[in-house]
């Protein structure tokens, strides 16, 4: 199995325990999932898929089947799309940092996407 087939097996396990953990936490929580009632969520529990790196806090995309680009943000909100092998701008295959590239914006929500290394057209 090749680099990227890994990724994409590791990659829908981890959107797959995302979807699974946030259900059982807005279990946890009841209807007003803002109010968490002084319950602490188990630290094994993940309810979002990354931002950022680690280490370095560098900013993240991820992959879709079609070549497409997602923002972590609308990775986020539309969890429940991402699983679809059917559906190829959605089905997330990997996630990488974006290291240089300044012309890269997230293909749902036209959002520039941060680049690590690249330009920085600042006045110093």
């Amino acid at each position: 199995m090749n680099q990227y087939g890994q990724m994409k097996i590791e990659i829908q396990a981890k959107i797959q325990k995302v979807i699974t953990d946030r259900k059982a936490w807005s279990q946890m929580l009841g209807d007003d999932v803002s109010n968490t009632n002084g319950i602490i969520k188990p630290y094994e529990m993940i309810t979002e898929m990354d931002y950022y790196a680690w280490p370095g806090g560098y900013s993240l995309f991820y992959f879709t089947k079609d070549g497409g680009v997602l923002c972590p943000k609308c990775v986020n909100k539309n969890l429940e799309l991402l699983s679809d092998e059917d559906d190829p701008q959605w089905y997330v295959i990997g996630c990488e940092m974006n290291e240089e590239n300044d012309d890269m914006y997230c293909e749902n929500c036209g959002e520039q996407i941060e680049s690590a290394y690249g330009e920085d057209d600042s006045d110093e």
